[in-house]
């Protein structure tokens, strides 16, 4: 196809140019808002909608961090337990003191954990207000 000048192929490029970064911005922009979605989607889902790892974990800053299975863990017994009573909660940590028993550690508790079957129950829990607020008794 000829050009009758270069007023022509300057138009013809220019258009070619503003369609080819257009073209990169708009896959840019699409590809950073799926990739937070998915990131923001607490969890990954296969073809049928069944979930194949747990929730990311977000801390009490709402950081979002790379996905850690065994925090994702904690984050999610923190909210199965006692139908939802904890989830006001930020998980912190936890440890495996045995295959069925957990110390989980909340931004303003500790709960220690034992394993019923296939469910989680709270053996204990303690504010941390109660564990620091230790008085001082004078024998004399």
């Amino acid at each position: 196809h000829m050009y009758g000048s270069f007023e022509e192929l300057g138009q013809v490029l220019k258009d070619h140019y503003y369609r080819g970064v257009m073209s990169q911005l708009i896959r840019l922009v699409t590809s950073t808002l799926l990739n937070t979605a998915g990131a923001l989607f607490l969890g990954r889902s296969n073809l049928n909608g069944t979930r194949t790892r747990l929730p990311r974990h977000f801390s009490e800053d709402r950081f979002l961090t790379l996905y850690d299975e065994t925090v994702a863990e904690g984050q999610y017994l923190l909210y199965c337990l006692s139908g939802g009573k904890y989830q006001n909660q930020y998980y912190v940590s936890h440890y495996n003191t045995s295959p069925k028993n957990r110390v989980l550690f909340t931004n303003s508790r500790v709960l220690y954990l034992q394993q019923y079957g296939t469910s989680w129950r709270v053996n204990w829990d303690y504010p941390f207000t109660a564990i620091f607020n230790i008085e001082c008794v004078n024998d004399n």
